[in-house]
C-alpha cells in the first residue's frame, strides 16, 4: 500500500499519553508513567470475571485508587453515576518503581436483558497535572467496561444533512451492542477512493466529539464537518467486518449526496 493511502487507514493500534482522556483502544498502552493492559474491560455470559494488568514505568511508588461508574448516554451527552456492579480487587493498589499489579474484575450482578457500560478509573493520589488556567488535578485514567449477554450485535444508521457549507453527520444505533466512531473525513468529490491522495483531504475530524465516541444501543449521536456539497464524507467506526448498510471489511462507510439534496 503506498505511503499516502496508509495515512489514511487505522492498521495498527496507536499508543495514546494522556491524562484526563478516556483510553478507549483494545491494545496496551502507556498513559503517563503506567502501561495498562487491556483497555477495554469485557463480561459476557460466558465470563463474569476478568483482569488488567497494570505497570508503574516510573521512578517513584505510585498508589491508585479505582472507582467504577454506570455509564449512560442521552444524545451527545455521557452521564456517569457510581457504581457497585463490579468488584475491584484490590481497590487501592500501592506500585513501587517497575512493579505489576493484577487487578482482578467480577461483575457482581446477573446478566442483564440487554447491554450496560460502565467506566473504571485509576487515579494516582499523588500526581498532578498542570491544567491551562493554572489549577492541579490528580491524574485519573478512565477505562470503558462493557457487561454484553450473547448474541448482541450494533446495526448503525446513518443520515447526512448540508446546508451554507456544513455537513451533519447524524449516526444511530438501531442494534443491541455499542459501536465506535474513529474518524470522519471529508475528500475532494472527484477523489478515487481506491488510491486516496494527501492532497484529496478537505477536512479532517478525527476525535469528532471528544476522544472516540462510543455509539450506544439506541442512542444517537450527531456532528458537523465543513465541506463544499459535492464532497465525499468517510466515516470510520471500529465495526471491522460489518458489511451492511455500505460498511466494508475496515469499518468505513462512504457518505454521498446529503438527504435533503437528493434529487434536487
Amino acid at each position: 500500500m503506498p505511503a499516502d493511502r496508509a495515512r489514511f487507514h487505522l492498521e495498527s493500534c496507536p499508543r495514546l499519553f494522556v491524562f484526563l482522556l478516556s483510553l478507549l483502544l483494545a491494545c496496551p498502552v502507556q498513559a503517563g508513567s503506567f502501561r495498562i493492559t487491556p483497555l477495554r474491560v469485557q463480561f459476557d455470559d460466558n465470563n463474569q470475571t476478568t483482569q488488567l494488568s497494570i505497570e508503574n514505568n516510573s521512578q517513584r511508588t505510585v498508589t491508585l485508587q479505582t472507582s467504577v461508574m454506570q455509564w449512560q448516554q442521552e444524545g451527545n451527552q455521557d452521564n456517569l453515576a457510581p457504581s457497585n456492579d463490579i468488584f475491584v480487587s484490590p481497590p487501592i493498589l500501592m506500585l513501587p518503581p517497575g512493579g505489576r499489579q493484577v487487578i482482578r474484575l467480577r461483575h457482581m450482578q446477573d446478566m442483564p436483558g440487554r447491554e450496560k457500560a460502565y467506566r473504571l478509573y485509576l487515579q494516582d493520589t499523588a500526581a498532578r497535572a498542570k491544567q491551562a488556567g493554572g489549577a492541579n488535578m490528580a491524574v485519573r485514567i478512565g477505562l470503558p467496561g462493557f457487561v454484553s449477554p450473547n448474541g448482541i450485535k450494533p446495526e448503525p444508521r446513518i443520515d447526512t444533512h448540508y446546508e451554507n457549507g456544513t455537513w451533519s453527520v447524524r449516526v444511530s444505533n438501531a442494534g443491541s451492542a455499542n459501536f465506535r466512531v474513529i474518524g470522519l473525513d471529508a475528500l475532494k468529490g472527484k477523489a478515487d477512493r481506491e488510491d486516496l491522495k494527501k492532497e484529496d483531504l478537505l477536512a479532517q475530524s478525527t476525535q469528532p466529539i471528544e476522544g472516540f465516541p462510543y455509539v450506544f444501543a439506541d442512542q444517537t449521536r450527531e456532528w458537523q464537518i465543513n465541506a463544499p456539497a459535492n464532497a465525499q464524507l468517510r466515516l470510520r467506526t471500529d465495526i471491522y467486518g460489518y458489511r451492511q448498510q455500505g460498511f466494508d471489511e475496515r469499518g468505513t462507510v462512504w457518505l454521498g449526496e446529503p438527504e435533503n439534496k437528493k434529487g434536487l
